[in-house]
């Protein structure tokens, strides 16, 4: 039996960045000699999308933080050596035979599992991974054996990244894979470029005849389970290709989602968007929450329906009663927010007015799966919550239903998944003839406004 530590298929828990998004040879290193003839390694890495806004906001915002509660604090040149320093871990510990007469993975050794707790180093191996054109499958620190077996072994994966307090773990999954499935396994720690040295200098550019189809899959996230075997969502570079300018205001993101949810995605919308990022560590309480939100940095967040009850709920019975002096400080701290999005499960509106009231923030509802890299649709800013209520489809999404105003949503997005990993059968299924994917769930249209009803397979739907 698969436990839910993977998300729901169906309303996927989102992060607001992440809604808003809708080699052909191994890179080269030639030395070039400086004005103070001290050779410096030059650093190719993909013209793509992701690459080139890497670069780009490298020049534009160099001191854009990323505080990780497991103990990291970054900026952009501090993640472009980590993400070199990786890559180049991968290109030296991997077998020759993972990469093709290019330099690239092959396909049949392209997939690479990760397994850590902290959101840095998920944004690193997973660009490493996808800069050498490999597919980034982050696993659960909650699965069990069994099903991290099931998961590497789906997935054909011939590596698992973990970081120091991971590493146990890792070797249990590996032992497991290869006793159960006969799958051989490399183990590579995780950790983290020297410091930058003024006599050896990092250099990075784009190598204009590197490049990837943007159909190319490159992250697989694994559905529940809760209707059958997990699934595997293969999701292309595409999803990750911004082509706006980044938002002129700072942003201060507060991140708490797994990243092997969809929702964890919005680490690297955040990192793409020009975003400072505060990611929390695992089953992270209210209190912690109401700490952090009290320091008056943070001005976007995202979390499901039943952590924002539990934030109103904690503020009720923890900090209502404290001295007014200790009392204002949360309740000001928090005013800092400008943006809090909301998805995963029905938002209660009378919640949403509670926490609205507090924080003086635009709060929004969404409705997300993870076959579509996240977001579909969302409630207008400043729109009044009400039940069932999950707004309109964003930009490029293309929304139906199967009977007219109402029936199964059926979604169509340019940067949609490719497919069910190594599974042509559930993905031709799941499809209807137009090409558009078939979610399970239920909802009502009014006008341009969708209101969700519930899933298809439940006898219990929510009233309309």
């Amino acid at each position: 039996m698969f436990s839910l530590a993977y998300s729901l298929g169906g309303i996927g828990s989102i992060a607001i960045s992440g809604l808003y998004a809708i080699f052909r040879r191994l890179p080269s290193k030639e030395p070039v000699l400086q004005n103070d003839d001290v050779a410096t390694v030059i650093e190719r890495f993909p013209n793509d999308a992701i690459f080139n806004r890497l670069r780009r906001l490298s020049i534009e915002r160099p001191d854009l933080q990323f505080h990780d509660d497991y103990g990291v604090d970054a900026n952009y040149n501090d993640l472009i050596r980590d993400v070199i320093h990786i890559r180049r871990v991968l290109q030296k510990q991997l077998p020759v035979s993972s990469f093709d007469e290019n330099g690239l993975l092959r396909k049949d050794a392209s997939s690479i599992a990760f397994l850590a707790f902290s959101g840095y180093n998920f944004i690193v191996s997973f660009l490493a991974i996808v800069a050498l054109g490999g597919v980034c499958i982050p696993l659960s620190t909650g699965c069990s054996a069994e099903e991290a077996s099931f998961f590497l072994k789906k997935t054909k994966a011939t590596c698992i990244l973990a970081e120091s307090n991971t590493l146990d773990m890792a070797v249990k999954f590996r032992d497991h894979a290869q006793s159960q499935n006969g799958q051989t396994l490399n183990l590579i720690q995780l950790s983290r470029a020297q410091p930058e040295s003024n006599a050896n200098p990092i250099a990075w550019e784009i190598d204009k005849e590197l490049t990837f189809s943007p159909t190319s899959g490159c992250l697989v996230l694994f559905t529940s389970g809760t209707t059958g075997l997990p699934k595997g969502v293969f999701l292309p570079r595409q999803m990750f290709h911004f082509t706006e300018a980044p938002p002129p205001q700072e942003v201060v993101y507060l991140a708490s989602c797994p990243v092997h949810w969809v929702g964890g995605t919005g680490l690297i919308d955040s990192v793409l968007n020009g975003e400072n990022l505060h990611m929390m560590k695992a089953e992270s309480e209210p209190a912690d929450f109401w700490e952090i939100l009290r320091g008056g940095k943070i001005t976007d967040m995202s979390v499901s329906p039943t952590l924002l009850r539990r934030l109103v709920e904690y503020y009720h019975d923890s900090i209502q009663h404290l001295p007014s002096e200790d009392r204002e400080a949360y309740v000001n701290g928090c005013r800092s927010l400008k943006s809090v999005f909301t998805s995963g499960s029905m938002l209660n509106p009378s919640t949403a007015q509670l926490f609205t009231d507090l924080a003086g923030a635009v709060l929004r509802n969404g409705y997300g799966i993870t076959e579509m890299g996240g977001g579909v649709m969302a409630t207008p800013e400043c729109s009044a919550i009400s039940e069932g209520y999950v707004g309109r489809p964003f930009q490029g999404v293309t929304v139906k239903l199967s009977e007219g105003d109402h029936g199964e949503i059926l979604v169509k997005s340019p940067t949609m998944f490719i497919g069910y990993f190594d599974d042509e059968k559930a993905t031709s299924a799941c499809f209807n003839d137009d090409g558009f994917y078939k979610t399970g769930d239920r909802a009502h249209r009014v006008g341009e406004d969708y209101y969700f009803d519930g899933r298809m397979s439940c006898d219990c739907l929510f009233p309309t």
